[in-house]
């Protein structure tokens, strides 16, 4: 199969060689609990196109995908597979995201099956909304990851040998953006503190990993995530990989709102977690996509959190998936974090994220702005002449009032004849820069 898509200079590019830009959600955290199914109706993933979106970040799980060693459920595969399908029919492209917090459901998180346990694996301290303590907190926890880190009894190389049967299994699924290799790596704390989790155990395990998944599939990007506490702007330690078509995945949490469950102002961390996930992303020489960003345990005060992210997002030209899209009853740890509804009503904070970006760029991206308040919205490039494919623009009409004006200068340009919320701009300026202004 032809490579889609790759990376260069900071970007991900398409196979006419515009940069391309992806919104979207995780699908969802349903998928933690059986019978591990974001969705079970294809049609709940109409909104997400609705909302002008790209992207799904699939949550998949090893304890489904490989209930006994060496034996795997492809009929668990089948339905995923099924969903990316179906994503692709809508315009979403799909990130397969191999998912685990705490390393498994014994401990109350999610990922590995019972049979990959230590022999003796304890149990969990906190419950519930405190899980993430058990992190730092909890011995039995901190034990099971450790022996994974360790490939003890060759707990890693299953896993190595699942990725690649993952990656066989959607090879040949189109609008396959790439894998998530690993969410959340940790480590003991105090290797994880140090940095020396992220230099040693993990580096080591995303060579494998990046071999493991090619085997069976060689044609998709890789993201590669850091620790979480790069999340809340913590350095990430990853060293350079070597390798090509890679994506740097850090997520984007605000600790101070989940733990006091109301949204403080526009803070300083913000935009030193914004401006480190792009150092990090220039020192690695990868694109960033912010994999997971969204209002934890119902805490006041989201949509302002969730504005003030999206303008840092875009500033920066990142790609992101919201946590998460889940129209179900199924809540994990009480989290309260889903942007729908159990019935598929919208929540506050989703409006945000509802917003105009330009989701392919035959040029080079140079400036974007949206303020909500004053419906406006700036976007600049430099158009590469050696493109023939258009600019594309997603202009939703629910960020504009009625009849939102359009300028730009540099090109000629065209609206979706359907539903008027794309932008086309013509592929052979020879401006310097082209601008384009919606306001309305």
């Amino acid at each position: 199969m032809e490579r889609e898509f790759r990376t260069k200079d900071g970007f991900i590019l398409d196979a006419h060689g515009r940069v391309r830009i992806f919104h979207g959600a995780n699908v969802s955290g349903r998928a933690k609990s059986p019978p591990f199914l974001p969705l079970e109706d294809e049609s709940l993933l109409d909104p997400l196109r609705a909302w002008g979106w790209n992207l799904v970040r699939l949550v998949l799980q090893w304890e489904a995908a490989e209930p006994e060693p060496g034996k795997y459920d492809d009929a668990y595969l089948d339905d995923m597979i099924a969903l990316a399908q179906a994503a692709h029919a809508r315009g979403l492209h799909v990130i397969v995201d191999l998912h685990q917090d705490l390393f498994s459901r014994h401990y109350g998180g999610d990922g590995a099956p019972a049979w990959a346990l230590p022999p003796e694996p304890g149990t969990a301290r906190f419950a519930g909304r405190r899980w993430f303590a058990n992190y730092f907190f909890s011995a039995p926890v901190s034990g099971a990851l450790d022996r994974f880190w360790r490939n003890a009894d060759g707990i890693q190389d299953r896993y190595h040998d699942m990725l690649t049967h993952v990656g066989r299994r959607f090879a040949g699924v189109p609008g396959m953006l790439g894998y998530d290799l690993f969410n959340e790596p940790m480590g003991r704390p105090r290797d994880v503190l140090s940095g020396r989790f992220e230099r040693e155990s993990l580096a080591l395990f995303y060579r494998r990993a990046i071999a493991s998944v090619r085997q069976g599939d060689p044609a998709r990007l890789i993201v590669i995530e850091p620790g979480p506490l790069a999340g809340i702007g913590i350095p990430c330690r990853l060293p350079a990989l070597r390798e090509n078509e890679l994506v740097y995945g850090p997520h984007f949490y605000d600790p101070v709102a989940i733990l006091t469950r109301k949204f403080r102002g526009p803070i300083w961390a913000h935009a030193w977690t914004a401006a480190r996930h792009a150092s990090t992303g220039r020192r690695l020489a990868m694109p960033v996509f912010i994999g997971e960003f969204g209002v934890l345990n119902g805490h006041a005060g989201g949509r302002a959190m969730i504005e003030a992210q999206a303008r840092h997002f875009d500033a920066r030209f990142f790609s992101w998936t919201a946590w998460h899209y889940n129209p179900s009853e199924v809540d994990w740890n009480d989290e309260d974090a889903s942007l729908v509804t159990a019935d598929g009503r919208e929540r506050d904070f989703l409006a945000p994220l509802i917003r105009p970006y330009a989701r392919a760029v035959a040029g080079r991206p140079a400036f974007c702005r949206f303020d909500s308040a004053a419906h406006r919205f700036n976007f600049r490039y430099v158009p590469d002449p050696a493109c023939a494919a258009p600019t594309e623009l997603v202009i939703p009409h629910r960020a504009f009032r009625a009849g939102a004006s359009i300028v730009v200068e540099g090109a000629g340009w065209r609206r979706d004849g359907v539903t008027g919320e794309v932008l086309f701009i013509d592929p052979d300026s020879s401006a310097r820069e082209v601008r384009v202004t919606v306001s309305g």
